[in-house]
């Protein structure tokens, strides 16, 4: 099997690059090529322990590589990959993929800690309404890819776009009355 190596150029949460990359691609690239499979992914933490990037490692037949690695460009692209983020076939050159932008908006005041879901991931109420509420009015500006709450560090929102002057302008908009949101800060990190 031949490795090629997605480095995602976003602050994502482990489930939800599962949900937003790795179940997406690996469906897209095993409708056309047999025996694809993930076999390494994780997410980078930065000093601050806050969410830097993440990476997926997917293990294709030798025959099969070149082609992956064109899929694997294109659907990148389809999905609404932010800029920064590579595909390496075997090690060689990245190839750079995704054309959006990226900006994480932080929530500081936002620290309480209502539970863990299923999946050991801790939630808030207040952080699920405003991600909803987010989701809701981005409309054609952005989606929502990614949230996280951590009573030491508060939360965050991460929205993919194309312009990343708009997906503040909209953020600042949506989620300026909300009192959680007060002390509000954006980060544009692609």
């Amino acid at each position: 099997m031949v490795l090629i190596h997605l480095h995602i150029n976003s602050p994502l949460q482990p489930m939800h690059r599962g949900d937003v990359v790795e179940d997406p691609l690996l469906a897209a690239l095993s409708a056309e090529i047999d025996g694809v499979e993930i076999v390494d992914a994780g997410t980078l933490s930065g000093e601050d322990y806050r969410l830097v990037s993440c990476d997926v490692v997917f293990a294709v037949p030798p025959i099969a590589a070149y082609r992956a690695g064109r899929l694997l460009v294109a659907e990148c692209d389809r999905i609404g990959m932010t800029r920064g983020s590579t595909v390496t076939i075997k090690g060689l050159e990245p190839t750079p993929v995704g054309r959006m932008a990226g900006v994480r908006v932080r929530l500081p005041d936002l620290v309480d800690v209502d539970g863990e879901d299923e999946r050991y991931v801790y939630f808030s109420a207040e952080l699920t309404r405003l991600v909803t509420l987010v989701g809701e009015r981005l409309g054609d500006v952005g989606t929502v890819w990614s949230w996280r709450v951590r009573e030491d560090l508060g939360s965050d929102i991460t929205v993919h776009g194309r312009e990343s002057e708009r997906i503040i302008e909209a953020l600042r908009e949506i989620l300026g009355p909300e009192p959680s949101a007060t002390n509000m800060s954006f980060e544009v990190f692609a």
